[in-house]
């Protein structure tokens, strides 16, 4: 810029342009110098240099603003198979897509465009991310008819959290939106995430929510017990979430936001912390039991200095054996929650929370230790006759007599028992 405002001097009078310790604006450092009659400072010259650097920031801001051109990644030579079970991460910029890869996060939720000089197109960013071979649910694109042939592309998404503006947003703009795209790609599911914390205390009543997903065909939300109310006490209220927006929907596939850090949110006291890779894991699982179809990782933090991912050591560790969990359940998990066993249900007591699925004529009974305690001898009922039975991940056998399986549990320990019938 400097080069170019010396160019744009010169003619006057003979001035010419050079760098000197004289700092005018954003590091743009010039002098006027007439070689006939020494330093001199016009005031033609002052007048011009004053609007220059008026407009200078204002100037360098819209370029900062602009997506800058980026060149279109090759996408994988063989086309990665679309996941059964959906792990995601919230609205991620491009720079940390290998961290989440190797964390086996397989799908990214919101385009992140950045800002300033690390501005990205929509476009850009879904190349860079097929290109890493993962898949995404993310705001439209420019061409809608043309986004909605791609085979990464698993569905579109409205605006965060339509429940939490003031006033809440109208839900018919929702449902034009829905239409809308519906036209452009009639196959593409339309996802919206809703605030868990709104959805189970009545700021918003059921009936706006039943509006609200008139215009998608996913449901989410988000509870953060511990980093958003400071109560680890709450964590149940993430299936509860679940639940209430299942039934109010009509039964529409469900997905969970997951807390992954310390969210240093304004409203919550100093001493608010993030999950322990214990809570992690819970509700991680708790969400499975009550039958998403998904999970989604929120690993911001908002105060205090913004980070797109401020997990932690622990709980990004205890991510990677969940997710890669999940990823082997995959089938599993894609099946019908809590089916009828021969006319039976399995229970169990408080603290343990249970849920199962049936693939493959076999039963897969999912139990949490939904304390931060350790417990010993709990008794899970079957209600069925049983062939062998096996903790997945372990080398161990469970114990089992008379269609029960009693075990021990670390504090929000969760196993999965792959059962035959008989």
């Amino acid at each position: 810029m400097a080069y170019a405002m010396g160019y744009f001097l010169s003619p006057l009078r003979g001035w010419d342009i050079f760098k000197v310790p004289e700092t005018l604006s954003r590091g743009v450092r010039i002098i006027l110098c007439n070689g006939r009659s020494g330093y001199y400072e016009s005031m033609i010259a002052r007048w011009i240099i004053r609007v220059f650097v008026a407009l200078l920031p204002v100037v360098t801001s819209v370029a900062q603003e602009r997506p800058l051109p980026h060149a279109t990644p090759r996408r994988p030579a063989t086309q990665p198979a679309v996941p059964r079970f959906i792990i995601g991460v919230f609205q991620q910029p491009v720079g940390s897509f290998d961290s989440w890869k190797v964390r086996g996060v397989n799908t990214l939720a919101g385009y992140e465009g950045e800002s300033g000089s690390r501005r990205i197109s929509n476009h850009d960013w879904t190349e860079a991310a097929a290109a890493k071979g993962f898949f995404y649910i993310k705001q439209p694109g420019e061409d809608l008819e043309l986004e909605a042939k791609d085979p990464n592309l698993l569905g579109w998404m409205h605006s965060d959290e339509p429940d939490v503006r003031k006033p809440p947003a109208d839900p018919k703009g929702l449902v034009e939106q829905y239409r809308e795209w519906k036209k452009a790609g009639p196959s593409v599911p339309v996802f919206v995430n809703f605030s868990g914390g709104n959805v189970l205390g009545g700021k918003v009543s059921r009936e706006v929510y039943q509006e609200y997903m008139k215009g998608a065909d996913w449901v989410g939300n988000d509870f953060y017990a511990v980093t958003g109310y400071n109560r680890p006490d709450w964590l149940w209220k993430v299936g509860a979430a679940v639940d209430s927006l299942r039934e109010w929907s009509g039964g529409k596939p469900q997905f969970a936001v997951i807390e992954c850090s310390a969210q240093r949110l304004s409203w919550t006291p100093k001493n608010t912390r993030g999950v322990t890779a214990d809570e992690f894991r819970a509700e991680v699982w708790h969400a499975v039991i009550h039958g998403v179809k998904g999970v989604i990782y929120f690993p911001q933090q908002i105060g205090e200095g913004f980070r797109y991912d401020a997990v932690t050591q622990k709980v990004a560790l205890e991510m990677v054996v969940v997710n890669k969990r999940l990823t082997e359940l995959g089938a599993v998990l894609s099946s019908e929650m809590n089916p009828h066993v021969a006319s039976a249900k399995p229970q169990a007591a408080a603290p343990m929370e249970i849920g199962w699925r049936i693939s493959g004529g076999r039963l897969y009974l999912i139990a949490l230790n939904f304390s931060d305690d350790f417990v010993k001898g709990q008794h899970i009922k079957l209600g069925v006759e049983m062939g062998s039975v096996k903790s997945l991940w372990e080398t161990r056998m469970p114990e089992v007599k008379s269609g029960e399986i009693t075990d021990d549990f670390g504090p929000y320990e969760v196993r999965v028992y792959d059962v035959s019938m008989k």
